[in-house]
C-alpha cells in the first residue's frame, strides 16, 4: 500500500504568498544595491546603513527561500506532502519558524509505532520520537515533532484518516503473526 498525499491547497496559498514576499525583497534587494536613495533631508543615505539594510533584507530573503524552494519542489515533482506505507508516513516534513525565518524540515519515516492522537490538540498527531529510527530526521525536525508533534494538514489528510490507516495496518500485522 502506497498512497501519496497531494500537499493541502492551505499550503499552496502559503507558498504563493512567500513568493510574493520574495520578489518584493529581491526588487528591494535590487533597489538598495543599485539605486541612490535619498534621505528625508534631502542626502544620500549613508553606506553603513544602506550595508546594514542590505543584510537584513537578505537574510529575511533566504529565509524565505528556504521555506519556498522546497515546497515548490515537491509541488512540482509530484512528490506530494507525504506517502502512506505499511510502514509509516514517508517523505514527509515539518515547517519550522521562529521569528521571522522559516524552514522546513525533512523527515525520511515516521512508523506506525511512533503515532498516536493527541487528546490535548486534536489536529495534531503526537509523534514518540524514540521510536523514529536514527537518520529518518535530523535533530531540530526531531525536537519539533517531539514539541508540536505532527500536523497532517500539511497534506490533504487529516488526523483520522492517518490513525485509520494506522489502525489497518496494525491488524493486518497482528493477522500475519497470528496465521505464521
Amino acid at each position: 500500500m502506497n498512497r501519496r498525499v497531494p500537499i493541502s491547497n492551505r499550503i499552496i496559498a502559503f507558498n504563493v504568498l512567500f513568493t510574493l514576499f520574495l520578489a518584493v525583497i529581491a526588487l528591494g534587494v535590487y533597489t538598495l544595491a543599485t539605486k541612490e536613495i535619498v534621505m528625508e533631508d534631502d542626502t544620500p543615505m549613508l553606506a553603513a546603513i544602506r550595508y546594514f539594510m542590505l543584510a537584513a533584507v537578505s537574510l529575511v530573503g533566504v529565509g524565505i527561500v528556504n521555506i519556498v524552494l522546497p515546497v515548490w519542489v515537491r509541488v512540482f515533482t509530484g512528490r506530494g506532502a507525504m506517502t502512506l506505507t505499511d510502514r509509516g508516513i514517508e517523505d514527509t516534513f515539518v515547517i519550522f519558524n521562529l521569528l521571522a525565518f522559516w524552514t522546513t524540515l525533512r523527515i525520511r519515516l515516521v512508523p506506525w509505532e511512533a503515532v498516536d492522537c493527541d487528546a490535548i490538540t486534536p489536529e495534531l498527531i503526537k509523534v514518540d520520537v524514540s521510536k523514529i529510527p536514527g537518520k529518518s530526521a535530523g535533530i531540530v525536525a526531531k525536537l519539533m515533532l517531539r514539541i508540536g508533534g505532527f500536523n497532517p494538514y500539511i497534506g490533504k489528510t487529516d488526523v483520522n484518516e492517518l490513525m485509520a490507516l494506522k489502525l489497518i495496518v496494525s491488524k493486518s500485522e497482528y493477522n500475519e503473526r497470528i496465521c505464521q
